[in-house]
């Protein structure tokens, strides 16, 4: 069953909205503007592109100028980057290979780097829990899968030091293909994250006011705390329209992390980010926060913090 709550913490403060706006912020969206009504229920399933372009036929596009640019033959030809390749510091899980998350090992692979206190955000790109959702546990169990940037190909791990436990929940830390299309087409922008051990700020993600939707994603973690001076970190960047091949490495301080359902989601897609790492289920002021979201919020909510260790792993890593 879908798991429902509302979250507040740091909302306006992240947002930093005129009163007018803010007085909106937590307005009922109209029917059917901000929430896609057709996505595969069950995260966990494996979508195929014909599948997803058929789901999305008929849809309205958010940004216009991305349906006059991406072409169901250019979205379609998005090919999955080996990992390897993108991370040649260290070798590569083999496909289908079972990983393990435990805090035994997360230890002796954090050797002696420091973290913020608190829980620590670990995400794992390119492994899969088997679960959408796995409350807290000695260990985790996960399968190794390059991400095609369309369906959930990692997941977003909980790690508490302090009781020596985990929990994971079912996500992406790569740009979907709209993003990836529209980049190597040079219309709009898209990066991936490198993997590394990063201080993020809890606040609110976006406002999509100008999308019809008056509200803003609560409590997700931000590269950059708003008014703060702004951080760059390492990320690769795509030059063609088919994928991550050949990616040229550069900067990003816009990756934040939040729920993979944004008013910002395009017909085919089935996460929002040109960058961002995202948890599956979504946010809205009518229905609060659903699905793994909303337990992994429910998770955090027992251990506020104005700031969070957010450390990006490559499946490799767990081998």
């Amino acid at each position: 069953m879908t798991t429902r709550r509302a979250f507040s913490f740091g909302f306006a403060a992240s947002l930093s909205l005129p009163g007018p706006l803010l007085a909106q912020a937590h307005a009922t969206p109209a029917a059917n503007v901000c929430r896609r009504d057709n996505l595969p229920p069950d995260p966990l399933a494996f979508e195929t592109a014909d599948q997803a372009l058929q789901r999305g036929s008929g849809k309205a596009w958010r940004k216009p100028e991305l349906k006059a640019a991406v072409t169901a033959e250019l979205w379609k030809s998005v090919k999955p980057a080996p990992l390897s390749a993108l991370w040649p510091e260290g070798g590569d899980a083999t496909p289908d290979q079972t990983l393990t998350v435990s805090h035994a090992k997360l230890s002796a692979l954090l050797a002696d780097q420091k973290t913020e206190p608190g829980v620590v955000v670990v995400a794992v790109r390119g492994a899969r829990a088997t679960s959408a959702n796995t409350l807290w546990q000695s260990s985790i169990a996960l399968t190794a899968r390059a991400p095609d940037h369309h369906n959930f190909c990692c997941t977003i791990v909980l790690w508490d030091r302090s009781a020596q436990r985990v929990a994971g929940f079912i996500g992406s830390t790569v740009p979907n293909r709209t993003a990836l299309v529209a980049a190597g087409l040079g219309v709009k922008s898209a990066n991936m994250l490198k993997p590394g051990l990063f201080r993020y700020s809890v606040g609110g993600h976006s406002y999509y006011g100008a999308f019809g939707c008056a509200y803003g994603i609560p409590d997700a973690l931000r590269q950059n705390a708003r008014g703060a001076a702004a951080v760059k970190l390492p990320a690769w960047r795509p030059t063609r329209t088919d994928g991550l091949a050949s990616a040229r490495t550069g900067s990003t301080q816009d990756d934040n992390l939040h729920c993979a359902e944004t008013p910002l989601l395009e017909p085919w897609d089935r996460f929002s980010s040109e960058g961002c790492m995202v948890v599956a289920g979504s946010y809205s002021p009518a229905t609060g926060s659903t699905g793994a979201w909303a337990q992994f919020q429910g998770l955090l909510a027992g251990d506020p913090r104005s700031a969070r260790s957010l450390w990006l792993l490559h499946a490799g890593q767990l081998v």
